[in-house]
């Protein structure tokens, strides 16, 4: 496509490219599978909702900036926080995979009934989302077209990704050691750097002693003992695993 894009279009295309939803697909390619899926950048205010639980789902989100809450009813009429997002984070990605309110199928393309939002989506702060249509890219995704997959392989990603932090997160402050937790953690961060030897800790110590559920005394003592074990070592935040061993 050697066409000129207008601003609009420049501004969604620049905005897509920096979420990890859209990751890995070149700037013409993603310009026309934005088109294709009928993309939109839209912006909320603070407070405002995105969707509303039970409405019908029509649109899937990929948060470019700012913070938004997940919320869902209970049966006493109260509403829960479910989880916070941030920048990067996509909305709705397993309806791509589910049939109408039913769950996963693997047929789900051919499905003529209308999903629902399960939660509302609420602006925490100003707001800036990318909405693309869903039923088109259900039907991109069942023609096999190449570029959605790459979304298609993004979102699978994306979804596991947060699956294992809950997992892990129940794991490491369920722990029965404190070693256990702490090299439970640093597992998990590993995986977001493959290919390098060490990990960047987002935090310090008191702040991850804190999200372990443990005092500081007690993280300082685990991270000596694994060190003085061989199983880590580390300078400042940079922390590496040394043997892969269980403990």
């Amino acid at each position: 496509m050697n066409h000129e894009m207008d601003e609009l279009t420049t501004q969604l295309v620049y905005s897509a490219s920096s979420t990890a939803l859209f990751r890995g697909i070149p700037p013409e390619a993603l310009e026309r599978l934005l088109r294709q899926i009928g993309a939109v950048r839209r912006i909320y205010r603070k407070g405002e909702f995105v969707v509303n639980e039970g409405m019908l789902a029509t649109e899937l989100f990929c948060i470019v900036d700012g913070t938004a809450r997940i919320l869902v009813s209970v049966d006493d009429g109260t509403v829960n926080v479910i989880r916070e997002l941030h920048a990067g984070d996509p909305v709705g990605i397993s309806l791509l995979y589910c049939d109408a309110d039913n769950g996963p199928s693997p047929t789900w393309f051919e499905s003529v009934a209308v999903p629902h939002y399960r939660a509302s989506l609420q602006a925490e702060t100003e707001l800036t989302v990318i909405a693309f249509d869903l039923v088109k890219s259900r039907q991109l995704s069942a023609a096999g077209n190449p570029d959605f997959h790459r979304v298609y392989l993004n979102a699978l990603y994306l979804l596991s990704s947060a699956l294992f932090d809950i997992l892990g997160k129940h794991v490491m402050v369920s722990g029965n050691t404190v070693e256990a937790r702490v090299l439970t953690y640093l597992r998990q961060l590993k995986l977001h750097y493959p290919e390098s030897k060490t990990i960047n800790l987002p935090f310090n110590q008191s702040e991850w002693a804190n999200y372990l559920g443990i005092g500081r005394s007690s993280l300082c003592r685990a991270l000596q003992n694994l060190r003085d074990r061989g199983k880590i070592r580390w300078h400042g935040r940079a922390y590496e695993i040394l043997s892969s061993s269980k403990l």
